[in-house]
């Protein structure tokens, strides 16, 4: 992650706000296999009933699961420091907080 990147108006971004893991659910995992080997270089191994990790340089960087019947969709996660930090930022670039409350317990 590259810490001296710059978000317009809002200053350095945190290093702590980077990307760490990525989910893709799809009907069927298997077909888009190729796909991320061929445009990422990113190398499958089988995972969970229907599922597959990504590695590429030796690192785990993202999952693909089967999912028949729902919508083709990515789920990513980020690292943030300070939540409410987080939160505040979303707000003022015009987001909005669609689940509240604590996920640790």
């Amino acid at each position: 992650f590259d810490s001296t990147f710059f978000v317009k108006e809002l200053g350095p971004a945190r290093a702590s706000e980077a990307f760490c893991w990525d989910e893709l659910s799809v009907a069927d995992a298997s077909r888009v296999l190729p796909f991320y080997q061929q445009v990422f270089g990113w190398s499958p191994s089988p995972f969970q009933a229907g599922g597959w990790l990504f590695s590429a340089g030796g690192q785990q960087v993202a999952s693909v699961m089967s999912n028949p019947g729902a919508p083709s969709h990515w789920l990513s996660h980020l690292v943030i420091e300070d939540l409410d930090w987080a939160r505040d930022r979303v707000v003022r670039l015009g987001g909005f907080i669609a689940v509240t409350g604590s996920v640790d317990s």
